[in-house]
């Protein structure tokens, strides 16, 4: 006789559950679709927003429009200050074994990024991000090439070369898309990402 999955009961052929375990899943299952109903109708919302911010963003004049971009690229910018210096802090914290030292440490090179001129500053902090994205597209990257065995031990000097650049060109990358704009914050309006499907498949009993 079969049993079910979630305790050791003897259920009938044909049942995934016992009663008492068919009850909780089928409870957990209309918990879930209801928290994914009040993402949709979220999603729908924010949607409809976005509709009407692209309407307003649309009607605006080049003047204007440049004129959000560079508030985005300002708030972008103190973004990646406060990321660096919350990175630096939490090294120096873990370092020294202290919450002064970290909460010195983030106050101390905050104030520092703030204390340079505004042009500096900003090249600064536009140096850490593309830093900082091209940590993430290392890591992506590695991962891929570790999946297709290109990272795997090698004696092989040509394959050792492959590697550095694999390692070093996610970066390479990460200054150019930097130097070229791509990393620049936009004040247009951003479409919100839809809900992934709900997985239709109600527990049977």
């Amino acid at each position: 006789m079969p049993k079910c999955r979630n305790c050791s009961a003897i259920i009938p052929n044909g049942r995934n559950f016992c009663d008492a375990h068919y009850q909780e899943a089928l409870q957990q299952y209309k918990e879930k679709e209801e928290k994914h109903r009040d993402k949709l109708q979220k999603y729908e919302e924010a949607l409809a927003k976005y509709h009407q911010d692209i309407d307003v963003w649309n009607n605006l004049t080049p003047a204007q429009r440049a004129e959000a971009d560079k508030k985005a690229e300002e708030s972008s910018v103190n973004l990646f200050k406060g990321i660096f210096s919350a990175i630096v802090a939490v090294i120096s914290g873990f370092y020294f074994k202290s919450w002064l030292v970290f909460i010195g440490a983030a106050v101390l090179i905050w104030l520092g990024l703030n204390a340079l001129s505004d042009s500096y500053s900003k090249k600064i902090a536009k140096f850490l991000r593309a830093f900082i994205y091209g940590i993430g597209y290392t890591v992506v990257f590695v991962i891929i090439m570790k999946f297709f065995g290109v990272l795997d031990p090698t004696t092989s000097t040509f394959m050792k070369i492959v590697q550095i650049i694999v390692i070093i060109a996610p970066m390479i990358l990460s200054f150019f898309l930097e130097l070229t704009g791509r990393h620049h914050a936009s004040g247009a309006p951003r479409k919100p990402s839809k809900p992934s499907q709900f997985p239709n498949r109600k527990p049977s009993p």
